[in-house]
């Protein structure tokens, strides 16, 4: 099926827009390469929480997260917590959230790049269609005379707009409770509820899961209640081997969000991730391909 590409507008933005007959999505590469709208025209549902009363404008280098417009999808690189790393400061969800990106239309789909300082790299990805299913392909490519280590997640803030189960494979029995707004339930393993279901309710809480160990099987989805809509994202487990679950009930966004988020590297901090084996590496003059695929669709 043939995807329609096309320059556009969003929020006073310059974006880039795809879509076919079951997918619409949106990029805006001023501010990080953000994605602002995965759309499912079978369904009509918006999974991608909007900036709401937020300025949704580029960010200023060094910019806290929470100080931003707390929106859509964001790629956090080479590291999410701030940390410094052979006298080198990372900042806050990365280096490359709020820094503008090149975008433009190739191979059917949208390649939108950035150039990282340090460490110095390239970032790509491109976004591409497969009827219900959108397909991100990542390509870090390393420009540098040193390997380069390195965590990824994305950040999708997905819209917490009706009564929400959270879909995970079967073998996955149990969490690490990384963070928790009841400060005395972080650190431990959690039980996953046999029918995980959060609601739609800004009661100030909030809490981060991290599978405890590398999952075999690397996927995870959000199903609505009300619409029977879904979400599924699909990865590479020989990569992204570990899965993050935010949920925040108005904690720090104004409104509840789900964020699922498989991992390169274990977990959040790169400075952690080397200490413990799970950052990634690339060598002088080499990539690191993976892949993230996002599918959409209604079921009973």
């Amino acid at each position: 099926m043939k995807s329609i590409i096309r320059e556009t507008q969003y929020k006073n933005n310059h974006a880039y827009m795809i879509e076919n007959d079951y997918v619409l999505a949106i990029t805006v590469p001023s501010i990080g390469g953000k994605l602002v709208s995965i759309f499912d025209k079978s369904t009509g549902k918006e999974w991608l929480l909007n900036s709401g009363d937020r300025e949704l404008q580029p960010i200023a280098s060094g910019t806290k997260f929470v100080e931003a417009d707390m929106s859509g999808w964001d790629e956090c690189f080479p590291t999410v917590k701030p940390c410094t790393v052979s006298g080198t400061e990372f900042s806050d969800h990365g280096d490359i959230w709020d820094m503008s990106w090149n975008a433009e239309s190739m191979a059917g789909g949208i390649l939108s790049s950035v150039m990282n300082k340090y460490p110095t790299c390239r970032f790509s990805r491109l976004m591409t269609l497969q009827d219900n299913r959108l397909v991100l392909s990542y390509d870090v490519f390393n420009s540098s005379e040193q390997q380069i280590p390195f965590i990824w997640i994305p950040h999708p803030q997905f819209s917490l707009s009706e009564p929400t189960r959270i879909l995970l494979p079967e073998p996955l029995n149990e969490l690490l409770c990384v963070y928790n707004s009841d400060q005395q339930k972080i650190n431990h393993i959690a039980a996953i509820p046999e029918n995980w279901v959060i609601d739609p309710i800004c009661n100030q809480t909030g809490e981060k899961y991290y599978t405890p160990k590398p999952v075999a099987d690397a996927w995870s989805g959000l199903y609505g209640l009300e619409s029977k809509s879904y979400i599924k994202l699909k990865t590479d487990a020989n990569i992204a081997r570990y899965l993050g679950i935010w949920i925040d009930r108005g904690l720090f966004n104004d409104r509840p969000v789900i964020a699922l988020e498989p991992s390169i590297g274990y977990f959040d901090l790169l400075t952690r991730a080397l200490e413990n084996g799970t950052a990634a590496y690339i060598a002088p003059n080499e990539s690191c391909k993976w892949y993230l695929e996002i599918e959409l669709g209604q079921s009973n």
